[in-house]
């Protein structure tokens, strides 16, 4: 075999490659991102902490509630607005978290409560990660958003909230659990695969410390990076419990990478081409 006909065999190999990596279907998503609640508090299963300013939990997430967002992130109220250290059977266990900015180390318990029914109903919370995270909606294909879940009531409503251009917005779709009284050991897994379309989001009024509601449908597809997400709870009337929030995506190739893998295509075929005629001459 000639050098010339090794060369042509090494550029054909090359271009199947690329377009294998770059056209076939994507495989599975990735997690891009995933939150545990995880806490080191003593006595498993019975020791409750705040969201934040102790030594048992690291997270950046915080929590709002009421029409005047009032944040609850630091202190233990009458709602019960806490992390509880719950039992092994939390679905989370031995998961890692992804992309928080906190590596977290043995800690295999731990999930948001929220005591819905203290002091009252009809309460709004916002459990919200707003600490700039960075997802390019055009960058990834079925950008989903999960958590377990598990309420007293089965009719207090969860919806997904995101941040985009700096306006937060709260998913159309609303999810519920059956009535649980058990923990989070027996959740269900809520899921919300992300579209643009305007029809399937809401404004969420959200300025910490002044105002916190539900508004009008967005005004356009969103489009742009997602800067922060969480949970949205309006008008929760009972125990509600909330663990293990993730976001998964699959990387849609650059425009760049999809351009040389067609390059190449056309090189593949036009050396094939040349080939057929070289032999009919």
């Amino acid at each position: 075999m000639n050098i010339p006909s090794i060369v042509s065999r090494a550029s054909q190999l090359f271009c199947l490659v690329l377009l294998a990596a770059t056209l076939l279907p994507a495989g599975a998503q990735t997690v891009l991102y995933r939150e545990t609640f995880g806490s080191n508090a003593p006595n498993p299963g019975s020791t409750n902490v705040t969201l934040s300013g102790n030594a048992y939990i690291a997270t950046d997430w915080k929590l709002y509630g009421g029409a005047t967002a009032t944040d609850y992130t630091t202190t233990d109220t009458a709602a019960g607005d806490i992390i509880s250290n719950g039992g092994p059977g939390a679905p989370d266990t031995g998961l890692a978290n992804v992309n928080t900015g906190h590596t977290e180390t043995s800690q295999a318990y731990g999930f948001v409560f929220l005591n819905l029914s203290a002091g009252g109903t009809g309460y709004t919370r916002a459990l919200l990660d707003v600490t700039g995270q960075s997802l390019a909606i055009a960058n990834y294909s079925a950008l989903t958003f999960s958590w377990y879940a598990a309420n007293n009531s089965a009719t207090d409503a969860q919806r997904v909230a995101i941040q985009v251009g700096g306006i937060w917005y709260v998913s159309a779709s609303t999810f519920t659990t059956p009535a649980s009284t058990t923990g989070i050991t027996s959740p269900t897994l809520e899921s919300l695969t992300f579209n643009a379309a305007a029809t399937n989001w809401n404004v969420l009024n959200f300025t910490a410390g002044t105002t916190l509601s539900m508004g009008s449908t967005a005004g356009s597809a969103l489009s742009g990076t997602i800067t922060g997400f969480g949970v949205y709870i309006d008008g929760g009337t009972d125990r509600n419990r909330i663990d293990a929030f993730t976001v998964t995506g699959t990387a849609v190739p650059e425009p760049g990478t999809v351009a040389l893998a067609l390059m190449g295509l056309a090189l593949l075929l036009g050396m094939g081409e040349g080939r057929r005629l070289w032999r009919r001459a």
